[in-house]
């Protein structure tokens, strides 16, 4: 199985933010993508801190200063 990995290079902060969205929505529970940027995407933890809060995995694989790279993963809810 190949990890999806999204590539945002060159794209606007918003456009970033909506196309990782999208991506991460798409996943099946428990499976990764891999994000590739060209600055730190810390904007993109926060909108997934606001918007999908307890439902991701973020670790940092790549950090600069050229390229980093950071693995998202779609939690397993557990509920009691």
């Amino acid at each position: 199985m190949s990890i999806l990995q999204i590539d945002t290079c060159g794209y606007e902060i918003n456009d970033i933010n909506d196309v990782v969205l999208r991506t991460f929505d798409s996943l099946p529970v428990g499976e990764k993508m891999v994000l590739i940027n060209d600055t730190d995407p810390s904007h993109v933890f926060n909108q997934l801190e606001e918007k999908r809060f307890g439902k991701f995995e973020w670790e940092y694989i790549e950090e600069g200063p050229d390229v980093w790279k950071v693995s998202l993963a779609k939690k397993y809810l557990n509920y009691i």
